[in-house]
Formats: structure tokens, sequence, C-alpha cells
């Protein structure tokens, strides 16, 4: 399902113009010579009983992250959905034996913009689960990460540069949202800002980039900045 998703994925990079792309190794651990390729999840799982490991943490591999059509932060604030919004549940599954995803279900707490029609209308046909009900303020997100209990141990994947989200903490999101409730973020990790104390906004990207450079230039990782600027325009 997951390589469904990122072909479809790759048209809309196709389908909007000057698409700009973060492509990410990750490097959470090794990757072995060894390794099958089919049935790794187990095969990961019986690596980590022979070193006496009751937890092995795996890397998601290459992760293409699509970017909205235009790197400067005020086209990207004017194309996507600006929401806050909160994980409310996730489930995570084993994808075909080989990797972890998961469906994080989000609350929106506050729209500073409308829900704006998703960037390229029918390039993603991925839908959400049939039992994760959605009321009109929530939407899905599905992630190549998760941990699982495999065979008796308990794995876990992570994407490197793309940390985990946590039930229940805010994020400012720049979002594609699509009829279905099914949302992209804008560039993947460079759409997503944790809210820390204070409403100060600390970006899941840590390397420079341009929505980074302008949220802490024009608005001072303040999201109390940044809602002004949406009641003022």
């Amino acid at each position: 399902m997951m390589k469904t998703f990122v072909k479809l994925l790759a048209i809309t990079a196709i389908a909007v113009l000057a698409v700009f792309a973060y492509t990410t190794i990750s490097r959470t651990k090794p990757q072995r010579k060894d390794i099958p390729d089919n049935n790794k999840l187990k095969w990961y799982a019986a690596e980590a009983k022979k070193e006496g490991k009751q937890k092995e943490v795996i890397a998601a591999g290459m992760t293409d992250y699509i970017g909205s059509d235009s790197p400067d932060l005020e086209r990207s604030l004017s194309i996507y959905s600006v929401v806050v919004a909160q994980p409310v549940e996730k489930r995570t599954f084993d994808s075909e034996g080989n990797s972890l995803k998961t469906w994080y279900k989000f609350r929106i707490v506050e729209a500073l913009t409308p829900l704006r029609d998703p960037i390229c209308f029918g390039c993603v046909s991925l839908s959400p689960p049939l039992d994760i009900p959605l009321d009109q303020n929530e939407f899905v997100m599905l992630r190549n990460d998760g941990t699982l209990t495999v065979d008796g141990v308990e794995i876990e994947q992570r994407e490197s540069g793309f940390p985990a989200f946590r039930l229940h903490q805010k994020y400012l999101m720049l979002i594609s949202l699509y009829p279905n409730k099914l949302a992209i973020t804008a560039g993947g990790p460079l759409g997503v800002f944790e809210v820390g104390d204070k409403e100060t906004l600390i970006p899941f990207m840590k390397e420079p980039n341009p929505i980074n450079e302008g949220v802490k230039g024009k608005f001072k990782n303040s999201l109390g900045s940044l809602k002004q600027h949406f009641k003022s325009s």
C-alpha cells in the first residue's frame, strides 16, 4: 500500500509546477548486506533474539517528501491549509512483512486558514481505513514508522529527520487535505512544527530550509505572531 502511496506522490510532483523534494536516508542503524528481500520483520526479530535483545530499532530506508510548488514561505502558506492539530489515535500495522506503517488520526484544534483544496486533485487515491471514523474536524496521515511486537520482539521503525508524532501533542502543520480526509504535509517534516511552551514553534526538520528560515525570520518561531499574520492579511 505504501508503494502505491509513494508512486502517487511522485505523480503529484509532476502535476504541480516546480515541485521540490527532500530525500533522506534513515541512518538509525547501518544497513546489512544479508537482510532478506522478504519477511524482513521476522528476520530482524530473529536476529535480535540471537543477540539477547527484546527490542530492535530499524531504519525506514529512503523516503521522498513532496514539497510545495515553491520553496517560498509566503507561497507555501497561501496554498496549503495551515492548522494546529493533535494526533488523538494511531494504528501501526505490518506492511507485507517488510516494514511498519502507522495511521495517525488528527483532530484540528484551530484552523489558521480556510481548509483549502489539495494542491493536486486526483493525484492521491489512497483512502483512510474504514474502521477509523472521522468527524468534520479530523483527518488522517499515513507514516512510514511505528512500533510493533513481532515474534516476541518489539520492533521500532524510524524515519530519519521526521520524528514520530506524539499523541495529544499540538503541532502546527501545513497540509494538503483531500476530500476523503487524507492529509499530506508540505515537504514531509518541512511542514510540521511542534508547539512548545509559550506557543514556541519547534521545527521537525532541523537542517536549514526556506520554510524554517521564514518562520524564524518573519515570525520569530512564534505561533502567536503567525496567527496575527493571518488575522491581519
